[in-house]
């Protein structure tokens, strides 16, 4: 998920504009092409915020294209010859921890269950995918990612405070030339501006 942060300087506050998801990209990773061919045409994914959705045969071709792509979320089901789903997601944690994973299976049997929640699936799908139950477990990826977490948000706090910190001993000229300068260049304050309002 591409998003990125921009710190706006305005007169007396500094705000943050969270810029919406330029690409989304979902990955469905089956061994049936039928099945894929259903999961392309199951949802109207641009609708729900997937910009892009590749598909792949195997549990290798996934991993081939995590390392060219940019995955945002990983549907896969769990049974597939060589490399399973549950095994696709344990290699995907290590290297891209923060792709979304939802398991879709045939299978409703406990181990499997049990193993895709140990590795923090969004949700464990039964086959034949129910359209309203994936398109709810999109919407609430998308939610999650597309809202700042409780970190950024203490972090984006932290630094308004250190802004309105430095801004105050500016004005009342209780801060050194040396630090204004650093800390001004550390908060995108130009100091040479003709004017700040």
């Amino acid at each position: 998920m591409v998003r990125s942060t921009e710190f706006i300087a305005r007169p007396g506050i500094l705000t943050v504009e969270w810029l919406m998801p330029i690409m989304t990209t979902l990955l469905a990773v089956d061994d049936e092409p039928n099945v894929l061919e259903d999961l392309q045409n199951i949802l109207p994914w641009t609708d729900l915020g997937i910009n892009r959705f590749l598909t792949a045969k195997s549990g290798k071709s996934a991993l081939r294209l995590f390392e060219s792509e940019q995955i945002d979320i990983l549907l896969t089901d769990v049974r597939m010859p060589g490399m399973d789903g549950l095994e696709l997601i344990r290699r995907t944690r290590n290297s891209w921890p923060n792709v979304r994973a939802v398991v879709l299976s045939a299978h409703d049997e406990f181990p499997y269950v049990r193993e895709a929640l140990k590795l923090g699936v969004e949700n464990y799908i039964l086959k034949p995918v129910s359209p309203v139950e994936l398109q709810e477990t999109i919407l609430s990826i998308q939610k999650d990612v597309n809202s700042p977490s409780v970190a950024e948000s203490q972090q984006l706090l932290a630094m308004e405070a250190f802004r309105q910190n430095v801004l105050q001993r500016w004005v009342e000229g209780t801060i050194e030339q040396l630090e204004l300068a650093e800390r001004a260049d550390l908060l995108g304050i130009d100091l040479e501006a003709e004017r700040f309002a």
